[in-house]
């Protein structure tokens, strides 16, 4: 895939470009037979041509059927890019995703998604293994990587930063989650909003900061950990939800001379769950409902690829709401976004049927049109700059903190070189208060009736919150004895002792 389709073939009063009139790129990956495919009678029903066609053979031979006898068994499809069977996850990275990285830093809304059926291969290729990662883990390396590159760029007079979040959901049974939750038998069920700046959103998701691909990797492995994936009759690792990861991109620009901006680009990773026939896979009962679920929603999402692909209706009415992964999906298939649609199919003859709805939606897709525009740049309030520099300054002094000092690079200032000749006065320690007699004796008895509170809740005397919890109660009544002795009302800091009291045990039981 190279940038130079998605040119701007719009233009605004004063000629200059404002808008770019896309198509949705479609990818086909061919996916390797596995142990049960190899054991077919049949030959495999996809050849792959070149790096941008294939041939989908029949393997029904019904010589009794004397309508049928004359049709082709053969049909050709063209893609933009195809991926046979020996190319490898960082093939298919560079091919369809690389460029869509340095889109959504520049400022522009991109997507990539996998369509296919049940155990064809999406999963495996937006996530992959440890030792073959997928496109999410090599996309969060490369986005990391090249905004490391930009800020070493700097410009006299423009100090550009850069700020990466992150939110991980899934659509299970048409509802949604967040899988970012913590802990996640928290997660609630979360609503679509509809937002005239940033279109649909979702209200409530955990959005979180990641400042190195590492801690990104970890919050997906920590959410993909809390998604819904249970066994078929067709796949030992169904996924039974959507998952969709949406990746924030916020770049700031600061000026010496002028207003600061920011913008913030897009990118949206979505793992579809596969649609599957409940007669292959043996579900029954709960697994049964998932599958119908599932169905539905790629049904829908089918219907609005068709609705989009239309060259004659050209997309006048197309039905988003008939399903909350295609609201979720709406600016990645009509709006304003690069898209990439990337469907897995699998070239066994017991597959046929699956690979060949397969590729009639993937053609459909190429038809679809979007039109590509940069977010504009919003001008940053002085205080959000000054916030923004004192943050950048901390992140600084945090570096140099866990970064171990050389004894080499210490200088020894002598006595007499001094900056100053006046001498500071050496700090005494600081000794607890000592208790009058009168207040000894309460402090013994509420301390006794604390320890006896923490006994019954099974709380041991050496644990910090009781030691902290007892010096607090201390203090207290010091000022309770002196408030006594001068006339003052003891009441507040008898409330305060009561409150510490309850809190300590809070604490203790919340542990």
């Amino acid at each position: 895939m190279e940038r130079e389709r998605a040119e701007p073939e719009e233009k605004d009063q004063n000629g200059k470009s404002s808008v770019s009139v896309t198509r949705l790129l479609v990818a086909l990956r061919v996916r390797p037979l596995d142990e049960r495919e190899q054991q077919e009678i049949l030959p495999p029903v996809v050849k792959v041509l070149d790096e941008e066609s294939i041939v989908l053979m029949d393997p029904a031979e019904d010589q009794d059927d004397v309508l049928r006898q004359d049709r082709a068994r053969q049909r050709l499809f063209k893609f933009d890019h195809v991926f046979s069977e020996v190319k490898n996850q960082e093939d298919v990275f560079n091919g369809i995703a690389k460029v869509l990285v340095e889109y959504a830093v520049g400022g522009f809304n991109t997507a990539v998604f996998a369509y296919g059926a049940t155990g064809a291969g999406k999963t495996h290729t937006m996530l992959g293994s440890p030792t073959e990662p997928g496109i999410i883990p090599q996309t969060l390396s490369d986005l990391f990587f090249l905004i490391s590159s930009l800020s070493m760029q700097a410009q006299p007079g423009l100090s550009t930063t850069y700020a990466v979040s992150l939110s991980f959901l899934e659509i299970y049974n048409e509802s949604i989650r967040d899988l970012l939750a913590f802990p996640a038998s928290t997660a609630g069920l979360l609503e679509l909003r509809e937002d005239p700046k940033r279109g649909v959103t979702v209200a409530g998701a955990t959005i979180m900061e990641a400042g190195s691909a590492e801690e990104a990797l970890s919050a997906v492995e920590r959410g993909n950990s809390n998604r819904t994936i249970e066994a078929t009759g067709k796949n030992e690792g169904s996924s039974r939800s959507h998952a969709v990861l949406q990746v924030f991109i916020a770049c700031r620009s600061f000026h010496e001379i002028g207003p600061s901006t920011e913008r913030v680009g897009k990118l949206s990773l979505v793992d579809l769950a596969g649609s599957e026939r409940a007669a292959d896979t043996n579900n029954t009962g709960i697994r049964m409902i998932e599958g119908a679920s599932i169905n539905k929603s790629l049904l829908a999402l089918g219907n609005c690829i068709n609705a989009l692909g239309d060259p004659v209706k050209k997309a006048k009415y197309v039905n988003y709401r008939d399903s909350k992964l295609t609201r979720l999906l709406k600016d990645s298939l009509g709006g304003n976004c690069r898209t990439v649609m990337i469907a897995n199919i699998s070239p066994a003859a017991s597959n046929f049927e699956e690979t060949c709805n397969t590729l009639k939606y993937a053609t459909r897709a190429r038809w679809i049109k979007t039109k590509l525009t940069q977010q504009p740049a919003h001008h940053i309030d002085p205080h959000d700059k000054a916030i923004f520099r004192l943050q950048s300054e901390i992140m600084q002094l945090r570096t140099r903190l866990d970064t171990p000092l050389d004894p080499s690079s210490l200088s020894v200032v002598p006595r007499s070189r001094a900056p100053s000749n006046r001498r500071l006065a050496k700090p005494q320690p600081q000794r607890p208060p000592r208790l009058p007699p009168l207040s000894r004796q309460a402090s013994r008895e509420t301390i006794g009736s604390v320890g006896s509170a923490f006994d019954a809740a099974h709380v041991p005397t050496s644990s910090p919150v009781f030691a902290e919890t007892r010096d607090l109660l201390r203090e207290l009544f010091v000022d309770h004895v002196a408030a006594v002795k001068e006339g003052r009302d003891g009441g507040k800091v008898a409330d305060k002792i009561r409150r510490v009291t309850q809190v300590g045990l809070i604490i203790l039981k919340s542990l």
